[in-house]
């Protein structure tokens, strides 16, 4: 939210104000680094922003910025805390359902998508709607919290919209990691924890799509071009640790440990495993705006595929070979 003077001949400076809603200043480096930019800028900046552990005070000025706290409405203690906060946040959870069944990452029934021709229209990204990636993720916390088809509307709203918006090859849109391996590989886990049967036609579409795409090395990989206006579906890639990680993650809880597509996907992460014991990877495989800018979150390329490895491990020595917790 900026501020400026009406008459920009006015010796008045101009003044920034930045809200944040869930860390404190100076805490979240981020913010923190861009309110510093717009002082070195010329700008007189204040902030709001809530109170935590070392950062108690309701208002203090460091360096040239001022920072006014407030207390969060509800603050864990003890088991009652946590269980309040626990309500508020599923509560939170359910009304950010959108009425298609489907979850957005910030609102709830963006779907006016004539909006995304307006010019200038923040990258054709005006809007938030729903998508399968995000609506994966809440169907899955609402499965591991205990609830079924049978026993939450919510979630048995949130498996039809998946059912619905699965693609004819098997593939589902990723919207904030590269693209339909990522987007599959979400739904397939939060499918295995809604207790879908791994027989289901819809998982099965998926199983098969995501190994007709495997590269020939092992490993599986994406182009950022899949997000082109007009469809055309997955683009090939050269493999990347944190795709081949998806892929494999998706294809296991779908109950396909003993797959010998697996098998490679696995044979690749290990090949290509650096003498640091991480992996390296050049490509960019998270999305900030489709058909814009991409990212590439260092972090991906490790935690990932480590994920994928100790998985592979702990299905392989129990008798189950289900993913019974967890994406």
């Amino acid at each position: 939210m900026r501020e400026t003077t009406a008459n920009p001949n006015m010796s008045r400076p101009r003044r920034v104000l930045i809200l944040v809603e869930n860390l404190p200043s100076p805490f979240d480096r981020r913010v923190w680094q861009e309110a510093c930019s717009l002082r070195d800028a010329g700008y007189l900046v204040s902030i709001i922003c809530p109170t935590g552990r070392g950062y108690e005070r309701k208002f203090e000025a460091i360096d040239g910025i001022h920072i006014y706290r407030y207390k969060l409405p509800v603050e864990a203690s003890g088991a009652a805390g946590y269980a309040l906060e626990y309500a508020i946040a599923l509560a939170w959870t359910l009304a950010m359902q959108s009425s298609n069944g489907g979850w957005a990452a910030f609102d709830a029934n963006n779907l006016e998508y004539y909006l995304n021709n307006i010019p200038f229209s923040d990258h054709g990204a005006l809007l938030d709607p729903p998508t399968e990636d995000v609506t994966a993720r809440c169907v899955s916390m609402l499965a591991q919290l205990g609830e079924t088809a049978a026993t939450s509307k919510p979630l048995a709203d949130g498996v039809a919209y998946l059912r619905r918006t699965q693609l004819a090859e098997g593939s589902w849109y990723g919207r904030w990691g590269l693209n339909y391996i990522y987007g599959t590989w979400s739904v397939l886990c939060a499918l295995n924890a809604a207790g879908i049967d791994h027989q289901d036609p819809m998982m099965r579409r998926a199983v098969d799509w995501l190994i007709s795409v495997q590269n020939k090395d092992g490993g599986w990989g994406e182009n950022a071009v899949s997000y082109r206006l007009d469809y055309k579906g997955y683009e090939h890639a050269p493999s990347t640790s944190s795709q081949t990680a998806w892929a494999l993650l998706g294809l296991m809880a779908a109950g396909e440990v003993e797959n010998p597509a697996i098998l490679r996907g696995v044979q690749y992460l290990k090949g290509t495993q650096t003498e640091k014991g991480l992996w390296d990877e050049a490509r960019y495989t998270a999305t900030g705006f489709p058909r814009v800018f991409y990212l590439r979150y260092h972090g991906y390329s490790k935690f990932f595929p480590l994920w994928a490895l100790a998985r592979y491990r702990n299905l392989r020595s129990t008798n189950s070979r289900v993913v019974g917790v967890g994406m």
